[in-house]
C-alpha cells in the first residue's frame, strides 16, 4: 500500500500503528502504567470521592428508592478465597505455575450468601420480586 496520498494517509497511519511489534507496545505500557502508578498519591483514594459515592448507594435509579436498597439481598465477607488452579504440562519442561493467586497481600474473605437468607438466580433475576423484610440471617 502506497501512503503518498492523503486518502491513504490515515490508512497507513492505522495499518503501521496495528503492525508494530508486540513487544514494543508492551513496552510502551509498562512505562505508561510505571510511571502514572510511581507519582505521589498513586493508589490512594481522595476521601472527598470517597464521601460522595457511599456504599450502599442511597438510591439505585430509576428502579430502587432509598427505603428499596436496605430489602437488595446482601452478602458477608466470610467466605474463602477461590484461586484457579495452574496448568498441567505432559510434554513440556518443568515450569513453576504458582498457586492461582497473584498477590499474596489480597486476603480479604470473599462475599458469600448469609446463612437462612434466600437469594434470586443470579443468572436470571429479572422477574424476582423484592423481599419485603430484610434477612439478617438464621
Amino acid at each position: 500500500m502506497s501512503c503518498h496520498s492523503a486518502a491513504a494517509a490515515a490508512s497507513c497511519r492505522i495499518c503501521s500503528s496495528t503492525l508494530t511489534a508486540p513487544s514494543s507496545r508492551l513496552r510502551d505500557l509498562t512505562a505508561i502504567y510505571d510511571y502514572f502508578f510511581s507519582q505521589v498519591g498513586a493508589g490512594t483514594l481522595d476521601p472527598v470521592q470517597s464521601a460522595s459515592h457511599t456504599f450502599p448507594p442511597p438510591t439505585i435509579s430509576p428502579s430502587f428508592s432509598g427505603t428499596q436498597i436496605s430489602l437488595l439481598p446482601t452478602y458477608t465477607p466470610t467466605g474463602t478465597l477461590k484461586t484457579l488452579f495452574g496448568p498441567t504440562f505432559t510434554a513440556a519442561p518443568t515450569a513453576v505455575v504458582g498457586s492461582g493467586w497473584n498477590n499474596p497481600n489480597d486476603n480479604d474473605p470473599a462475599y458469600v450468601p448469609i446463612s437462612g437468607c434466600s437469594y434470586p438466580n443470579p443468572w436470571d433475576a429479572v422477574t424476582a420480586p423484592l423481599p419485603s423484610t430484610t434477612c439478617s440471617g438464621s
